[in-house]
């Protein structure tokens, strides 16, 4: 009889034990697993994202349509797939993102590759740019490489970004003729090189997702490092250094 207890006790020892182990391990999936949030206005194009990703194994937690929705949308996520494209502006959701919640990477997305726009995406905090149009098996990878921290970017634009680190890192002071060489900080840099391009404040203020008095206060320093009087001033001096 006692034998009989003890083995019954033993067989629902062995049964908690095995249950255990599974909770445990399902825990730990539940933790591994990411939570992603997806931001994309067009129906068609967002149930395909939501169906590449699930069938690599990665759920949904949540959908937006708006820049406004998906920054709302965004906090305890680990990853938010962004459309350039969204309403009320991609990568001003994307800027927003990334300075309110930095644990949460950010993927963009776009219909069509631009180096330009790539660009843009990285130097608003994006660590990902990826076209829509790319296998369905690529976008659940890109998410776990993000998890892993590293970059999701076609191999075909990562030259653009190297070029350009080598363009910023060479040009951080403008050598002027019969002059000491004046040292500017990247933003000012790159409200410079704007400025040649010939946009205006406002222009400016939206590529850099910068309010336009930030835009202004950045061109009053180039202006007085430069030392001269006008924006036109300043283009001419870079051209000619």
């Amino acid at each position: 009889m006692r034998q009989g207890r003890t083995r019954e006790r033993r067989r629902r020892g062995e049964h908690l034990n095995a249950t255990d182990g599974k909770s445990a391990v399902s825990t730990r999936q539940r933790k591994s697993a990411p939570r992603v949030v997806l931001g994309e206005s067009d129906v068609a194009t967002r149930q395909g994202l939501r169906m590449a990703l699930e069938a690599g194994g990665i759920a949904v937690a949540a959908e937006a349509e708006s820049a406004d929705a998906v920054v709302e949308e965004v906090p305890g996520s680990d990853v938010c797939l962004i459309s350039v494209d969204l309403p009320g502006g991609g990568l001003r959701a994307a800027a927003a993102i990334v300075a309110e919640h930095p644990d949460t990477a950010v993927i963009v997305l776009t219909s069509a590759a631009d180096e330009e726009e790539l660009v843009d995406a990285v130097r608003v905090g994006a660590v990902g740019y990826l076209v829509t149009d790319m296998t369905p098996a690529g976008l659940p990878e890109a998410v776990r490489a993000v998890m892993r921290g590293e970059l999701a970017i076609p191999r075909a634009l990562t030259p653009v970004l190297a070029d350009r680190l080598r363009e910023r890192l060479g040009r951080r002071q403008v050598a002027l003729r019969g002059r000491p060489g004046v040292e500017l900080t990247t933003r000012e840099w790159e409200v410079l090189d704007l400025m040649c391009d010939g946009l205006s404040t406002r222009e400016i203020a939206g590529r850099l997702l910068i309010s336009e008095i930030t835009v202004r206060r950045h061109i009053s320093a180039v202006l007085k490092k430069l030392r001269v009087g006008s924006r036109r001033d300043a283009v001419k001096l870079l051209e000619t250094a």
